[in-house]
């Protein structure tokens, strides 16, 4: 999809997808934010893990999207999945700590 910057395009996208800006919301918080916080503790423990393991270490996309060049339906959703999940944790943990 061709997405031009006009004023009124971010308007017609919502028009398009059918949602509403919570929606929209909701998207961008789930697949962005939380996708990339999480992406990124797996990108620094598994760097670690496989440093001290000796093991070839992926690069920094292949943990928020998944390896390059696969069939597996893991690989194209489990990855955000795991990054989303691990993120919300990350961010109530936070939350927690700074409450006490």
């Amino acid at each position: 999809m061709a997405f031009n910057y006009e004023l009124g395009s971010f308007m017609t996208l919502i028009e398009q997808y059918n949602c509403d800006s919570m929606n929209l919301f909701e998207i961008l918080f789930g697949k962005a934010i939380f996708n990339f916080i999480g992406g990124t503790i797996r990108w620094i423990c598994g760097s670690i893990w496989r440093t001290l393991l000796r093991r070839p270490k992926f690069n920094f996309r292949e943990y928020i999207d998944g390896p390059k060049n696969t069939n597996d339906h893991f690989d194209e959703h489990g990855h955000q999945i795991n990054n989303v999940v691990i993120g919300i944790s990350f961010v109530v943990g936070v939350i927690l700590l700074l409450i006490k």
